[in-house]
């Protein structure tokens, strides 16, 4: 035995890591099962059952009144926050436990654990639960700092809130600054589950010590999660690559038809992400536990070895295991290339035209687009007061002209050739009837999104039909807006003409339309998404996704359109993944997705 006599909280971290590696790393296999076997399926059968009490069979925009003034849907909404909390607050608590129990000089055993627990939960209050909540729900998922939970892997600002915020200096500013201060809260307070979970002290108290900890500028945690990270980079990349040598080398000698070598290498990179990021995750928990000790003042312990038979039945359970996860991993990863929806499918839409190459919704934004190869160009149409049609977005031109003019208080001959700005970029507005004439020039589908601000006369999709019959546009032109009375209603008097309902905000079942396709925000797409409406139909289309990682995720899952500012992107990266035939290309598509943002 070792004893920790004055050593640092990192080194404390790594001796016992090194002498417990393969127990923290049961720990964490045993905390994803739990994730993937128990609290999944219990959280989407909790959350069916909020569904099953909606009429449309999912929460959104069109059915928010619904929930919120149902008594039975918030009843079962409370029981799935609070049974969602509670399988958080049990994965969180695991790792912290057992860090305690090796750190006090005590051996593991679910007993043990199971009595820690019991006595953690019988601290937590009614406040203490919304404050977890409220801390391990959204701010450590948001701040994506320390050990967070895989039960909330897709918290996140949706893409669309960042995206408009971005769009303007002052919002830029603002967001970036929002960014900073929720890292901040994050690190001022990473002690807090070590020093609840080791002390008497209740939440709010833990928060309060942790706040004192880390001091003002909390230079400690912030450079050690650092070096982590930095770390992680460096073994994955490691991984990664020697994943795509072995199957360089395997098809050279055995050809480039067989998946099986592709599905080994990727399942190969998965078990490689398991080990790291649980050994990374194991590391971080020792060291908070062993600062929090140092807070306290605890004595030094000794660092404990597992009985030789006791390592010796942990290690071949880990070799059975890993080699049961290669063989699954290969056979999935083979059958996924095998089925795997050809990104050439994938309608690249430019989002506004293509807006790094140009001022939004305006004409030379359009022909950039259109240089790009985008397949449709997304563009919005507003009604000005004297009921014409011009392409905004927003109603008022104070960010793009700098003036307070609203479209609805001007006339049509006020507004065209207003000059407006945009990343140093400069064009004048365009009318609909001179955008549409340039589409039409260039051979460019579009795709026009109705914006109505509630100022248009009566008869606003009448008058919007009657001047896309005058312009003759292509059939293979579309419709799309939020408002769903209105593009359902111009679907029934262009039935020639497909039309589409933009839901910014959906959980659950495809929303109820009698539009031909149906635009989603990225946060709330899902496969179910696509799985009903191919059953219905009808298209199912993300907007806006500008990540280059979810853009190869979306084109390899053959999304049926992706709306994108990254024009260039998204369509050299749907050309390049429908010809990608070799197993090297595969494994190197596979290593981008499994690395990605949605892994």
């Amino acid at each position: 035995m070792e004893l920790l006599t004055d050593a640092p909280p990192h080194r404390v971290a790594t001796r016992v890591l090194r002498r417990h590696l393969l127990g923290y790393l049961s720990i964490v296999a045993l905390v994803n099962a739990f994730v993937v076997g128990l609290g999944l399926p219990a959280l989407g059968r909790l959350f069916d059952l909020v569904l099953d009490t909606v009429d449309t069979g999912a929460v959104n925009t069109d059915s928010l009144r619904a929930v919120a003034t149902s008594p039975l849907t918030l009843l079962v909404l409370v029981v799935f926050s609070t049974v969602a909390v509670v399988l958080i607050f049990a994965e969180l608590a695991v790792l912290t436990l057992a860090a305690q129990r090796h750190l006090q000089g005590e051996n593991l055993s679910v007993r043990g654990l199971a009595a820690d627990f019991r006595q953690a939960a019988r601290k937590l209050d009614v406040r203490s639960v919304l404050l977890f909540a409220v801390y391990a729900v959204f701010l450590l998922p948001l701040a994506n700092v320390g050990v967070t939970s895989g039960l909330t892997t897709h918290v996140a600002v949706p893409a669309f809130i960042s995206g408009e915020l971005t769009k303007t200096t002052g919002g830029a500013i603002a967001w970036w600054l929002l960014n900073a201060a929720i890292v901040y809260l994050a690190l001022r307070m990473i002690l807090t589950l070590a020093i609840f979970l080791g002390s008497d002290r209740g939440l709010p108290g833990a928060m309060r010590d942790s706040f004192r900890a880390t001091g003002w500028v909390p230079w400690r945690p912030a450079v050690t999660l650092v070096a982590v990270v930095v770390v992680l980079v460096a073994v994955l990349a490691v991984i990664s690559g020697l994943a795509v040598l072995v199957t360089a080398l395997a098809s050279t000698v055995g050809g480039d038809e067989s998946a099986w070598w592709p599905g080994f290498s990727l399942a190969v990179v998965d078990l490689g992400r398991f080990l790291a990021l649980g050994i990374a995750a194991a590391w971080v928990t020792l060291w908070l536990v062993a600062w929090e000790r140092d807070l306290a003042d605890e004595p030094d312990v000794p660092v404990r070895r597992l009985r030789s038979r006791t390592r010796a039945l942990v290690a071949g359970l880990a070799v059975v295991v890993s080699a049961g996860f290669l063989v699954v991993g290969t056979y999935a990863h083979a059958s996924d290339i095998r089925s795997a929806r050809d990104p050439a499918a994938t309608v690249v839409v430019g989002h506004r035209g293509y807006t790094e190459e140009a001022v939004e919704n305006t004409v030379p934004a359009l022909e950039a687009a259109a240089s790009a190869g985008a397949d449709v160009v997304e563009l919005d149409v507003l009604e000005t007061k004297d009921q014409q049609l011009v392409v905004m977005h927003d109603v008022n031109l104070s960010r793009l002209a700098g003036e307070d003019v609203d479209a609805w208080d001007e006339d049509f001959d006020d507004l065209v050739g207003t000059t407006l700005r945009q990343g140093g970029h400069e064009a004048p507005l365009p009318s609909f009837a001179e955008y549409a004439d340039r589409a039409k020039q260039l051979g460019v589908r579009l795709l026009i999104e109705l914006k109505p601000h509630g100022h248009e006369a009566p008869g606003f999709a009448e008058r919007f039909v009657a001047d896309l019959e005058a312009l003759e546009v292509p059939d293979d032109w579309l419709v799309q807006s939020l408002d769903r009375d209105l593009v359902e209603q111009v679907g029934e008097l262009l039935p020639d003409i497909d039309v589409g309902y933009v839901v910014p905000f959906n959980i659950g079942a495809l929303p109820r339309t009698t539009a031909d396709f149906v635009v989603v925000e990225d946060w709330s797409y899902s496969d179910r998404l696509g799985r009903e409406g191919r059953d219905a139909s009808k298209a199912v289309w993300v907007w806006t996704v500008n990540d280059p990682g979810l853009i190869r995720d979306y084109l390899r899952r053959g999304i049926d359109g992706l709306i994108t500012d990254q024009v260039g992107v998204a369509v050299t990266d749907r050309d390049l993944g429908a010809d990608i035939g070799s197993p090297v290309g595969q494994v190197l598509e596979g290593v981008l997705r499994i690395l990605g943002p949605r892994s």
